[in-house]
């Protein structure tokens, strides 16, 4: 079997953030646990 490594030239700079993408790196700049973070509000 053979393995593609195309991910390993993967590069986002250009790809736009999904919406809450703000809200999760203003909770992880908080210091808020973000390891299990989800995007549904109805989870609060």
């Amino acid at each position: 079997m053979t393995c593609s490594a195309d991910w390993l030239s993967h590069d986002p700079e250009h790809q736009r953030l999904p919406a809450f993408a703000a809200e999760w790196f203003a909770a992880y700049e908080r210091g808020e646990d973000v390891a299990r973070w989800y995007s549904s509000r109805a989870a609060r």
